[in-house]
């Protein structure tokens, strides 16, 4: 059935896709000419303020096709405004951020101490400690994920109760805006597309790294850009399948 809701919601995206696909791969370009220009010892400041330029659009960018993504999914529950899906968006770092600081206190308890007069290159960072903070940062990116798709979810609900007429709060899946950072990790059990989306970004952003530091940098371009519309779309994705969810819960209590 989630194949079914993924196929059906790409079908309606097609457009949308190819747009942000468009976009970052320019805004990643720019990033490589960037690099290039910096490698060619051209003027130092024109260069970060061109890369400070670079990083607002992105994030503009980001902001902007996040935003309808989850516009175009909520279609099925309620038109909700440009706006709104926006300070879902905005609300959902809140989850980031609660997220990042317990992860940071876990990474932090398996971090050696520095000894007297030992300095940050001295310490040796174990296998275990790079996977510990590989599935850290998944966990970081997975809870901002589900975390948006929720707060976009109750977006909808809410839309849709209010036109109906009826309360919000009943509505099958609905969650209460300020608890769910603390149900991030628990609505990750719930919604592991969450997990896999969360490693996939951070797993293709290493290889990314890694590339860059092998010279194969022009190709980063096409796989950050194809990263960020996968990202989209799959956050898409979770939306239509949490409303699929709430229909048949509906529907069983109909019955």
């Amino acid at each position: 059935m989630n194949m079914l809701i993924a196929g059906d919601f790409i079908r309606q995206s097609k457009v949308l896709m190819l747009l942000t696909f468009a976009t970052f791969l320019g805004i990643y370009t720019f990033e490589y000419s960037l690099k290039v220009e910096n490698s060619s010892d051209l003027v130092l400041e024109g260069v970060l303020v061109k890369s400070l330029i670079n990083e607002v659009v992105r994030m503009m960018a980001f902001i902007v096709f996040g935003s309808l993504f989850a516009k175009k999914a909520l279609d099925n529950l309620a038109k909700v405004s440009f706006l709104s899906a926006t300070w879902s968006m905005a609300k959902s770092m809140v989850s980031f951020v609660f997220m990042m600081i317990f992860i940071l206190l876990i990474v932090g308890a398996f971090t050696p101490e520095l000894e007297p007069g030992q300095e940050m290159k001295d310490i040796v960072i174990t296998n275990f400690q790079y996977g510990l903070l590989f599935v850290g940062l998944a966990l970081v990116v997975s809870a901002a994920i589900v975390s948006f798709v929720q707060h976009s979810y109750n977006a909808g609900v809410r839309k849709n109760c209010k036109q109906a007429g009826v309360a919000h709060k009943s509505f099958p899946l609905y969650q209460n805006d300020y608890l769910i950072p603390f149900k991030s990790l628990f609505m990750m059990v719930q919604q592991p597309l969450s997990i896999l989306i969360g490693f996939f970004y951070i797993l293709i952003s290493a290889l990314t790294v890694y590339l860059s530091r092998e010279n194969i940098v022009f190709i980063t371009v096409f796989i950050n850009a194809f990263k960020m519309t996968a990202l989209m779309l799959g956050v898409g994705v979770m939306i239509r399948i949490l409303i699929n969810r709430a229909v048949s819960f509906k529907d069983k209590e109909a019955i």
